[in-house]
């Protein structure tokens, strides 16, 4: 049963996806290509895996917006808070990456640097804070839902972000949503 749920819960996302224009990038390359040395000892490697992010199988480039998620940590990880980059790609110009951090301008310097990798110019969206020092994930989930519930309802960050000030971070939804219970938390 579980399994079904998953398969439907998959569907969902990529019909999502589908309507908005836009398409959650594998983890693992979205690591590579968020690498946060301001200096890039491999730039072809990081170019080389923002083409497999943002490209189909058959090397079109087919992705308008991107979702990436933002850490604190370096590559080899040890960060401590997660924001969220929404990367507009559909504009004539430099794309426009929408900054939403729960915990306010903490992670713009990593957000910064991350826009200028991605050739994007970096404008902060307001979102809702974040009441402890621990449901930052929890608020990067919500905000990627969020956005890609209006996304496919038509709306678009034109000329500005969409705001998230009155998005509520559910952790206990979550929980029940992605399956987990008291024993396996």
């Amino acid at each position: 049963m579980r399994d079904g749920h998953g398969r439907l819960r998959a569907r969902g996302r990529r019909v999502a996806e589908e309507r908005s224009g836009s398409r959650r990038p594998d983890p693992v390359p979205s690591t590579l290509a968020s690498a946060a040395p301001p200096l890039d000892p491999e730039p072809e490697r990081s170019r080389t895996t923002f083409r497999q992010i943002v490209n189909d199988q058959d090397g079109n480039d087919t992705t308008n917006i991107l979702f990436v998620p933002v850490n604190d940590g370096g590559v080899s990880g040890g960060g401590a808070h997660w924001s969220l980059l929404l990367v507009d790609r559909r504009g004539p110009t430099a794309p426009v990456a929408c900054h939403y951090d729960s915990a306010g301008s903490r992670n713009s310097t990593v957000a910064e640097q991350l826009a200028a990798r991605l050739g994007s110019r970096l404008q902060p969206a307001r979102m809702a804070r974040q009441q402890n020092g621990h449901d930052c994930g929890v608020y990067v989930v919500d905000a990627t839902r969020a956005l890609i519930r209006r996304l496919a309802q038509g709306e678009r960050p034109d000329n500005e972000p969409l705001h998230l000030e009155h998005l509520i971070a559910d952790r206990p939804a979550q929980r029940l949503y992605y399956g987990y219970t008291a024993a396996g938390a």
